[in-house]
C-alpha cells in the first residue's frame, strides 16, 4: 500500500488476466478500506502470474519488486518463479508506470535457492527495510525437511535497501549486529583457516587483502560451499540435497570478490557479498549440531572474523 496525496491510498496487486498471462493492477481509496480498480498498471506476455508486487523510491528512483511465475494453467500449478525487481518510476498521479514490460530490464533480487515474495517498510527514521520468503521448497523436499519438526519455513533477516551505482543493495540492519557473542579463533594450516566444532549459528565476514590475486576463493563446510573464480568472473554456491546424494549447484557472474559475510541460523544461510550488492538465501538441511567451516587461501585476507550469534 502507497500513501498517496490528500489521504488517499494505492495499492499493487499481482494477478492473471483473461489471457492467462500475468499482470500488476493498480487500486485506489480514500480511506485505506474500500478499494476501487484503476486498470492494469504492468503486463508480461511471457509469465502466466504476477504475485506480490511492490514499488519504492530511493533518491527518486523507483524500484518495483514482483515475482513471476510460469504455470501450468490447466492444471492450476506453479512450473516455476522467481523473484525480481525493475528500474521504473512510477508517475506522480499513480496513474502509469515509464515502464510497463514486465518481460525486459529486470534483475533478480537474490541468486540463492530459497527467496521469494519480498516485501519492503519504511522505518520510522527513513530507511527502506525489505523481508522476504525464505522457503522454495518443493513436496518431497517439505516431506524430508518437516520430519520430526513443528515447523520448518521461515522469513529472510530483515535487511536495508540501498541504490547505488545502479545495483540494488541490501545488507543486514543494524540491530541485528548486536547479537554478535563472542569472537572464535580459528587455526591456521598452512593456506587454509580451520574453525572446528562451532555452533550452527554464527556469523562470518571476509575482507580480502588483495582481490587481483585471489585466483580462487573457497569457503565450505560438509553441507554448503562457497567458490569465487577470477578468471571466469564467476561466484558458485552449493549445498547438499537432502533428497538425493547430489549437490545443488548456483553460478552466478561475479566481476569481483572484495568482501563476503555470513549469517548461519540453524537451517539457513544468509550471504552478503562486497557489501550486499549479491546476496543469496538458501535453506540447509541440517544432519548436525556443530560445524566445521574451512576458509582457502589464508594469505589473501586482511581480515577473518567469526563470531558466535546470540539464540534465545
Amino acid at each position: 500500500m502507497i500513501p498517496g496525496k490528500n489521504g488517499n491510498y494505492f495499492m499493487l496487486i499481482g494477478a492473471q488476466r483473461d489471457n492467462g498471462k500475468g499482470g500488476i493492477v493498480l487500486l485506489n481509496s480514500k480511506d485505506g478500506k474500500l478499494w476501487e480498480m484503476n486498470g492494469l498498471l504492468a503486463k508480461t506476455e511471457e509469465w502466466q502470474m504476477v504475485e506480490c508486487p511492490d514499488y519504492f523510491e530511493i533518491d527518486n528512483t523507483g524500484i518495483l519488486l514482483y515475482c513471476p511465475q510460469h504455470r501450468d494453467n490447466e492444471a492450476d500449478k506453479v512450473v516455476d518463479s522467481v523473484a525480481l525487481f525493475k528500474i521504473t518510476k512510477l508517475h506522480s498521479d499513480f496513474s502509469k508506470l515509464e515502464d510497463s514490460d514486465l518481460d525486459n530490464n529486470y534483475q533478480t533480487v537474490d541468486k540463492g535457492f530459497d527467496f521469494y515474495s519480498p516485501q519492503t517498510m519504511e522505518t520510522p527514521d527513513g530507511r527502506r527495510v525489505l523481508i522476504g520468503w525464505m522457503s522454495r521448497m518443493d513436496e518431497t523436499q517439505e516431506e524430508i525437511f518437516s520430519k520430526n519438526e513443528p515447523r520448518i519455513h521461515c522469513l529472510t533477516m530483515p535487511r536495508e535497501v540501498l541504490f547505488k551505482n545502479g545495483h540494488l543493495i541490501q545488507r543486514p540492519v543494524k540491530e541485528l549486529y548486536e547479537l554478535l557473542g563472542q569472537s572464535i579463533q580459528g587455526n591456521i594450516d598452512g593456506e587454509k583457516i580451520i574453525f572446528s566444532n562451532i555452533s550452527r549459528c554464527f556469523h562470518l565476514s571476509v575482507d580480502l587483502k588483495d582481490c587481483q590475486r585471489a585466483k580462487q576463493i573457497k569457503i565450505h563446510s560438509d553441507e554448503w560451499r562457497f567458490e569465487y573464480n577470477s578468471e571466469n568472473k564467476t561466484g558458485l554456491f552449493a549445498r547438499n540435497s537432502w533428497v538425493s546424494e547430489s549437490e545443488e549447484i548456483r553460478l552466478f557472474n561475479l566481476e569481483s570478490f572484495e568482501n563476503i559475510e555470513i549469517w548461519s541460523d540453524n537451517s539457513s544461510l544468509e550471504i552478503f557479498i562486497n557489501g550486499g550488492q549479491d546476496v543469496l538465501s538458501s535453506r540447509i538441511f541440517p544432519k548436525t549440531d556443530v560445524l566445521s567451516l574451512c576458509i582457502e587461501g589464508a594469505g589473501l585476507y586482511s581480515s577473518v572474523q567469526l563470531n558466535e550469534i546470540l539464540t534465545v
